[in-house]
């Protein structure tokens, strides 16, 4: 039997115990490593959870701005149909309106003649001649004409309540 503390066994028992305490320092090291990556795994999993409500967030926000635009889009055709309505009203109206010019022209154009006429009348009466009177209202065949006993008047003329603008 050899005794307990022969060199050999006292190397090798300073070199197990060598060995042990850089296993420690080796599972210590391991152990913190460990620990930071467990660390470094919740940030990492409050961080994964941050971006999904980030991207749930932007994603709504991209729905509401796809609905808002396909609402302006709706809104900017209807404009577009009741543009092309006005549009065509403006040229019916327009068209109306050159036709309502031509009209008054056309009166225009008639109260003159008849002015004319009856200032052509009015020479002639003047100058002592008698020209037959010609109405411009005709008589219809419904009314009658009743005759007072005094001097017998007609109603005026059409062109008559125009004297004053001579």
């Amino acid at each position: 039997m050899k005794a307990r503390g022969s060199p050999a066994s006292r190397a090798r028992s300073i070199a197990l115990t060598a060995d042990i305490g850089g296993l420690k320092t080796s599972l210590d090291s391991e152990r913190t490593k460990a620990a930071d990556l467990k660390a470094s795994g919740s940030r990492d999993e409050e961080e994964r959870r941050s971006l999904v409500t980030a991207i749930s967030a932007r994603d709504a926000s991209i729905a509401d701005l796809q609905r808002r635009l396909d609402q302006a889009q709706l809104m900017a055709a209807n404009v577009r149909v009741e543009l092309e309505r006005t549009r065509s009203s403006a040229v019916n109206d327009q068209a109306s309106l050159v036709e309502a010019r031509v009209k008054v022209q056309e009166l225009y154009s008639q109260l003159a003649e008849k002015s004319s006429a009856l200032d052509r009348e009015r020479e002639m009466l003047t100058a002592g001649r008698d020209v037959p009177r010609t109405d411009v209202r005709p008589q219809s065949s419904h009314r009658r004409r009743v005759r007072h006993r005094s001097k017998r008047q007609d109603p005026p003329l059409f062109w008559e309540n125009f004297s004053h603008r001579r």
